[in-house]
């Protein structure tokens, strides 16, 4: 018999601190899903099981905060070897990084405690950490999973050799993983497509992109000619080789139609990667709280990734400011064709850079 739910008390669960000002598109992701919730519903407790540090995401004071280390993970697949199945041992370090005894302790309290109305888990990683958590109580409410990327899409694309091999496995997890829920969410239209192709769900919805607060101090009145802009967190692989590609392959073609030009990295750990680059005309800001002064002065946006999945903030935050951006098809998907948004091919993203600096601006 299925469960009756009357209260109207929810459990949020993420993998990401939400915060406002958060260092990268997942916090952002989580702070707008937890503040949608609340907005909706009389409570919502939330817990985070995160391996961000405190320093670089402080724990909100309504929020239980689990901060995870490498070791948590590899402690709990050691203690849970018998009740995991093999195929969850093989993807754990892809699909289910936040596996933590003492965050699963946490949420099996409350499960205890509380008669949810719906479960709301944000991130695919903390998927398996609450459901094991429900299973263990007894915890019958419904499970809403948002996903911020079809996995088996990012590992086929992968450079990794491991990852590549694993894809099979991740696919088969994926799989029961969203089907084992009663609603999945997706943050474009292209991965709910791609979800129900692939794994048959019967619905997937559309979580619409919501511009942070700082779009509403970016004012495109003193632009840059210039000045190229990307806008990323740098401690991500995918946007680091991608820096490290436009500076080496795109960048020199560039500055020999114009020499002036240069580019700007802004976001997580960009500091550090352009004194690797040692580039007179690349320069990085590291994080920045406000970002709005960098939006409101370049000339474009620039999205040169070569690796990845789901859609890329880093473009409908810069298309949502007003700004035009030149990005490839991987950084682009998943994002409907319009104004100020060109797609190009890496070999002629240099090209399609000077096209778009030699035409008017965009007005914002």
């Amino acid at each position: 018999m299925t469960p009756v739910f009357k209260s109207d008390r929810w459990l949020y669960v993420g993998a990401f601190v939400p915060i406002a000002n958060a260092r990268h598109a997942g916090g952002q992701v989580a702070y707008d899903n937890l503040r949608h919730l609340r907005s909706r519903y009389d409570v919502v407790d939330a817990v985070v099981c995160t391996t961000e540090p405190e320093s670089v995401a402080p724990a909100p004071p309504d929020v239980r905060v689990f901060r995870h280390h490498g070791s948590d993970l590899g402690s709990y697949l050691l203690r849970a070897s018998w009740s995991l199945t093999l195929q969850q041992m093989l993807t754990a370090a892809v699909l289910h990084t936040r596996l933590q005894r003492a965050c699963q302790s946490t949420l099996e309290a409350l499960m205890r405690e509380h008669e949810y109305a719906g479960l709301f888990v944000d991130f695919t990683q903390a998927a398996l950490l609450v459901q094991r958590a429900a299973e263990a109580s007894d915890c019958f409410a419904p499970v809403t999973l948002c996903i911020h990327d079809v996995f088996a899409q990012r590992l086929l694309r992968s450079h990794q050799w491991l990852e590549r091999q694993l894809t099979g496995a991740v696919m088969r997890e994926e799989l029961r993983l969203l089907s084992s829920v009663e609603h999945v969410l997706t943050l474009s239209e292209k991965d709910s497509q791609l979800a129900q192709t692939l794994y048959a769900l019967s619905s997937v919805r559309v979580k619409n992109f919501v511009p942070p607060d700082w779009h509403a101090r970016v004012h495109r009145d003193q632009i840059d000619p210039t000045a190229l802009l990307f806008f990323a967190n740098f401690e991500r692989p995918e946007n680091r080789e991608a820096a490290q590609w436009f500076v080496r392959e795109v960048l020199p073609e560039i500055q020999q139609t114009l020499p002036s030009v240069k580019l700007m990295l802004v976001g997580n750990a960009s500091e550090r990667l352009s004194a690797e680059l040692a580039r007179a005309a690349v320069h990085g800001t590291g994080y920045v709280e406000d970002p709005s002064p960098y939006f409101s002065c370049c000339r474009l946006a620039v999205a040169p990734l070569l690796a990845g999945a789901g859609v890329k903030f880093k473009v409908l935050e810069a298309l949502s400011a007003g700004v035009p951006v030149v990005g490839t098809p991987v950084a682009l998907e998943g994002i409907r064709p319009q104004n100020g948004l060109t797609c190009s091919q890496p070999e002629t993203f240099a090209r399609a850079v000077l096209a778009l600096l030699a035409a008017p601006a965009l007005q914002h």
